[in-house]
């Protein structure tokens, strides 16, 4: 299976499809499943309760999709654009952050993958992760990551 799309409209409708969410990132056998499973679960979450504002008429999608050595995991909502600076104060290094009860999920997602960018401003999450064996240690590794990436497609 080389690619999986899904929508959800509430974290209960997200809950029952975990399992084949999970059986999904165990055939890609990327060696890091765990991992991308806490940044799929954490991008969910963010796009329900901030971006749809838990509003029950509007989906979260998911999309997976494998590109040669790297899987593709797009997940966008009906919300509004993104706070870019706020991306970039929960993205950086700021200590506080990390024992905040709110506010350290992008910063969760972006150290559980490869890469993590915004290809359409605001509303789709892309995080990548390279297969094993086509990585060094840890996380960063942009420079492999294809240069040519699968459109998110038009969801909505």
């Amino acid at each position: 299976m080389e690619r999986l799309e899904k929508a959800f409209r509430s974290r209960q409708e997200f809950e029952a499809q975990i399992r084949m969410i999970r059986h999904f990132l165990s055939l890609q056998k990327c060696g890091r499943e765990e991992l991308l499973f806490v940044a799929i679960n954490e991008a969910v979450n963010n796009a329900l309760f901030h971006g749809n504002r838990n509003d029950p008429s509007k989906y979260v999608r998911l999309k997976m999709s494998r590109q040669g050595a790297c899987l593709f995991i797009f997940v966008q909502d009906e919300g509004k654009r993104l706070d870019e600076e706020l991306f970039l104060q929960q993205t950086g290094t700021r200590k506080k952050n990390l024992l905040a009860e709110n506010g350290r999920g992008f910063m969760i997602i972006k150290g559980c993958c490869d890469s993590l960018s915004f290809p359409e401003p605001g509303t789709i999450c892309m995080m990548a992760m390279l297969e094993e064996g086509n990585i060094m240690s840890g996380t960063g590794h942009q420079e492999k990551i294809p240069k040519t990436v699968p459109s998110p497609g038009k969801y909505i």
